[in-house]
């Protein structure tokens, strides 16, 4: 947030782009969605918070409108991240649906019980109307992010 009061206070010609909880194709599988297909493919326990929310962002779509505000040279902030406002659990059930993968394996805990390192928003989501009157781009519910996102997997395995 330092970082873009200092741009908006000294630039005026500047494009600020906030995003939330992004997933994609990744040959680290360092993106939590890409965690979960590989850990629910290898029969493992998943543990998801029902008590934290956000609100995940396919990074094709977020490039893509990115690219559109660009071409349009829009200048200001944008928030672009998905559609749905939606727990960690109900967003790892949604994972295990669509690449069709054993929820029994999905456990439902609450945020604190799951000791993360980094302390985290339990409503950590961005509302997106600014960018959606403007975008040709539609912005994507996560289940179509995630249908997209399978397809980028299941063309790399």
């Amino acid at each position: 947030m330092d970082a873009e009061r200092l741009i908006e206070k000294n630039l005026r010609n500047f494009l600020i782009v906030r995003t939330s909880q992004l997933y994609g194709p990744d040959p680290k599988r360092k993106n939590f969605a890409e965690k979960i297909v590989y850990m629910l493919r290898s029969h493992k326990k998943v543990y998801a918070a029902w008590d934290f929310y956000s609100t995940p962002t396919y990074v094709g779509n977020l490039a893509k409108a990115i690219i559109e505000l660009m071409e349009q040279d829009k200048r200001g902030l944008f928030h672009i991240s998905g559609i749905d406002f939606i727990s960690r659990f109900d967003y790892v059930n949604m994972i295990a649906d669509i690449f069709e993968l054993n929820k029994t394996l999905i456990v439902k805990v609450q945020l604190k019980d799951l000791k993360l390192k980094a302390k985290r928003p339990v409503k950590g989501g961005l509302i997106t109307k600014k960018a959606e009157a403007i975008l040709e781009t539609p912005i994507l519910s996560c289940g179509q992010g995630l249908e997209l996102f399978r397809k980028d997997l299941d063309g790399r395995l």
